[in-house]
């Protein structure tokens, strides 16, 4: 079956079993169990690893490109990068997705694409302006320099009819539901006029992105078709995110050579690593 109906069937069963009061912590573990239940059953397709809740450090991008919370202006802030980091990889290539989730509870009855969700201003700045970031020291550009927006996005539980299903946004089609709010936490929304698939041009060809999908089916499906996150050559990806579990998981994926891999380990070894996550996935997309 298609990944995305794999995925789809395995958050509806995990869901299912969830017991006192619903919540996004719990959601999260559901489709975090569910991406391992599918590493179980397919070791050469999917790999989990569980990472640990660490934040990063960034400032305003530019003058005219303020932080959205009014209390931040002017300052270096800390805020967590990604809930999920999605790595979608073939022989060649990689894509990379930092997926923060949240969870609409009003939402019982279905949540169409275009509803607004409530999301911090903090961390909704760095994946919709996408400005360099710190952490631990090393300064990473893997969101400002980004081919593809949806190096940053959002995972947004809701509940229909008491099954559980989750919209994708990437954060570059959201704004603020009110722009003059400069709360700390704000509503936010995506135009419903902003297309589905987006295109960019690239020295090696047009590379493609889905921008939204309004379940988790299809969007299962749009990280096996690798159409979710920003490309980087594999090497390259591996350098950038210099993380040895990471790396390790990528040459179990895929016909990586020996003496390539040890290479690998070398270069990152001296570094660390430029993300941080509370559970990585890594997909081998054919």
């Amino acid at each position: 079956m298609p990944f995305g109906t794999d995925l789809d069937n395995q958050f509806a069963a995990e869901t299912s079993s969830i017991t006192g009061t619903v919540n996004e912590q719990k959601l999260f573990e559901a489709l975090d169990r569910s991406f391992s239940n599918l590493a179980a059953i397919s070791p050469t397709k999917c790999k989990v690893i569980h990472g640990a809740r660490n934040l990063v450090k960034f400032s305003e991008k530019s003058p005219s490109q303020q932080f959205y919370y009014a209390k931040d202006r002017g300052k270096a802030v800390k805020c967590e990068l990604a809930d999920l980091l999605l790595i979608t990889v073939d022989d060649k290539e990689m894509r990379i997705c930092c997926l923060q989730n949240k969870f609409e509870k009003k939402k019982t009855s279905g949540m169409a694409i275009t509803d607004s969700f409530k999301a911090d201003m903090r961390q909704f700045y760095l994946l919709n302006v996408r400005p360099l970031y710190e952490r631990k020291g090393i300064t990473s550009n893997l969101l400002k320099d980004a081919i593809c927006p949806s190096v940053g996005s959002y995972g947004v539980f809701y509940s229909n009819s008491g099954a559980y299903n989750m919209n994708y946004h990437s954060a570059e089609i959201l704004s603020k539901v009110n722009p003059t709010t400069t709360g700390r936490a704000c509503k936010v929304h995506m135009n419903p006029a902003v297309p589905q698939l987006a295109y960019y041009p690239t020295p090696a060809g047009t590379v493609s992105e889905w921008r939204y999908t309004g379940n988790i089916l299809e969007f299962g499906n749009g990280l096996e078709r690798m159409q979710i996150g920003t490309p980087l050559p594999l090497q390259t990806g591996i350098i950038e995110l210099a993380d040895p579990d990471i790396l390790d998981a990528i040459t179990n994926l895929t016909n990586m050579s020996d003496v390539l891999a040890s290479e690998l380990r070398t270069t990152i070894s001296i570094a660390n690593p430029s993300v941080s996550y509370r559970t990585a996935i890594i997909i081998k997309c054919s």
